[in-house]
């Protein structure tokens, strides 16, 4: 990922509670906090520099749709309201760029009616509001409304309204964001209903807010005791709209994403062709996991790489290929998540990792994983299971990634993969070579001779064990057509 200028945006614009724990440290008062400082606190650190916060901070910035899960109390709306007033100047009507609907709401009117049409009674019609203009739209406990009545919720999703067969974009400068908040997996919430594959689609990143790596830090709580006066209701931080410089960001991190180095493609290709391999099935030729699972998991679990044992599964039974919107969400937001890493300081962030934890927070409810194996040992923790699923990957795939980039590496220069051979000398060095058809039997036996090692093996890319690799031959022979 290419290191361009940050335009003039700073991470301490970007700070939420942060800033009000360092106007407490420099003895501000209880007042002057609440009055110029926004609530939610999570200093929880995941990886490289990034927290809990920044987590959501890096939607925001790429624009990216994001649902806030947890049980009451964990802080999902307190967050949403924060970006509300204090990134997007809070309601549309009050001079703000944001609009938000209160999810059981849409079980007594259509969201058009909410907020999208009034009635003109001069003309005795409806008309479409500004509120279409808005770049934020926040859908509280999106799951109180039933199943049925969210799909209205999915032209916020897809930020364009269809109005006698016509779209008109939603936002400006083709900037637009839905977050949702929702009560999900707890069992304890009998108002709510499930948020339907289509729903999740459309909500490129989740956050779990009951999930114990996501927790606010023991210091977190303790200044959250004092910043403020004690008040259990939903907090109103400052307005402020700071919507010009969030664009720019993502336009930055828009281009990125276009613009992967090596590294993280690498992983993009991976992830889009590598997971949907099954060597077992039908003497290789099933490929389809939809059908493997429909079946009570049925040949998953009677598979020779599988144990009775659940915590052994192979993670080939544990999660297939993510689809097309997916992928695009895990792009853009392994981008966002560089832009934001490099913006608070770190240079030395590896894109594979970025690129591996975006896919983590995009793919967690995406019904990729196992439904059968995330009830039985993850008990429907689909955050737990999303992690431990993209570690097993990346740990797959680092055993592939050296001769995977070199073959790749060789492929943007017009080097076909069938050429390459690795050469071992007896010191154990290994040096890649191309050409290899130019080497006649005697030069090979005189390498041999003084103890040198030829490999063409190390360049050949299988289906045949848990993980696919043969898309890596297939990209390379992709570049090396382009050339």
């Amino acid at each position: 990922m290419k290191n361009k200028s940050l335009d003039k945006l700073t991470y301490e614009e970007l700070e939420l509670g942060e800033k009000a724990v360092k106007m407490y440290r420099d003895g501000a008062s209880v007042e002057e906090i609440t009055s110029k400082a926004p609530v939610f606190l999570n200093t929880r650190n995941v990886f490289y520099n990034l927290n809990v916060t920044d987590l959501a901070i890096a939607g925001v910035l790429g624009g990216l749709n994001q649902i806030y899960s947890g049980d009451s109390g964990t802080g999902k709306s307190q967050l949403a309201q924060d970006f509300y007033n204090y990134y997007f100047g809070g309601n549309k009507k009050d001079g703000g760029e944001a609009i938000k609907v209160r999810g059981y709401k849409l079980t007594e009117r259509t969201l058009d009616e909410l907020i999208f049409e009034e009635l003109n009674l001069e003309k005795k019609r409806w008309d479409l509001t500004e509120n279409v203009d808005a770049t934020l739209y926040v859908v509280d406990e999106i799951n109180r409304a039933p199943t049925i009545k969210q799909n209205d919720c999915f032209e916020l999703g897809d930020g364009s309204l269809n109005r006698n067969g016509k779209d008109i974009l939603m936002g400006r400068e083709n900037y637009h964001l839905l977050i949702a908040t929702a009560n999900l997996g707890n069992g304890d919430f009998k108002g709510t209903f499930d948020v339907d594959k289509a729903m999740y689609n459309r909500l490129g990143i989740a956050i779990d807010f009951d999930y114990k790596d996501f927790a606010p830090e023991f210091s977190d709580e303790e200044f959250l005791d004092v910043l403020r006066e004690a008040n259990p209701n939903l907090k109103n931080s400052p307005k402020r709209n700071i919507v010009d410089k969030v664009i720019l960001a993502r336009n930055e991190i828009s281009l990125n994403s276009h613009e992967l180095g090596l590294e993280a493609k690498a992983v993009l290709q991976f992830l889009k062709h590598g997971l949907n391999n099954c060597s077992k099935g039908d003497d290789g030729k099933l490929k389809d996991k939809n059908k493997k699972w429909a079946i009570q998991n049925h040949f998953c679990q009677g598979c020779t790489l599988n144990s009775r044992a659940p915590s052994e599964y192979a993670i080939c039974s544990k999660i297939k290929s993510p689809v097309r919107r997916t992928l695009e969400a895990t792009r853009k937001y392994a981008s966002a998540l560089d832009f934001l890493i490099k913006l608070k300081g770190e240079k030395n962030a590896n894109p594979r990792d970025i690129m591996f934890k975006a896919f983590e927070l995009t793919g967690a409810y995406q019904s990729l994983l196992n439904p059968y194996i995330l009830k039985s040992k993850f008990l429907d923790e689909n955050q737990e299971m999303m992690k431990n699923v993209s570690e097993e990957l990346k740990e797959d795939y680092l055993k592939n990634e050296d001769r995977i980039l070199t073959t790749l590496e060789f492929a943007q220069k017009g080097v076909s993969p069938d050429s390459l051979f690795a050469v071992k000398t007896k010191k154990g060095e290994e040096k890649v070579y191309s050409d290899f058809d130019k080497l006649d039997n005697e030069k090979i036996e005189k390498l041999k001779k003084i103890g040198m090692e030829i490999d063409r093996k190390k360049f050949e890319f299988e289906d045949n064990l848990k993980l696919g690799y043969s898309w890596v031959q297939k990209s390379a022979d992709n570049s090396v057509e382009k050339e």
